[in-house]
């Protein structure tokens, strides 16, 4: 759920939710807010953070592939 869609004081992010943010959060574009709400739900959440995990390295993968093929040029 967007922050603007919150009730004050509700600040849990769900699985969803999380898997829904990663890309904005890579890009640094998550409120300060939801990205505290989404730390405390990496702390409980082994699934998530192993998603995460996931997720990071394959942009991560991704990103040194675009860097080879600048080096190529």
């Amino acid at each position: 759920m967007p922050d603007e869609e919150r009730p004050e004081g509700d600040e849990k992010v769900t699985c969803r939710e999380l898997c829904d943010l990663l890309s904005d959060d890579l890009a640094g574009e998550v409120p300060a807010r939801t990205r505290a709400a989404a730390a405390l739900h990496l702390l409980v959440c082994g699934p998530c953070r192993a998603y995460r995990a996931s997720y990071r390295a394959t942009v991560d993968l991704v990103r040194s592939c675009d860097e080879l093929e600048a080096d190529d040029e």
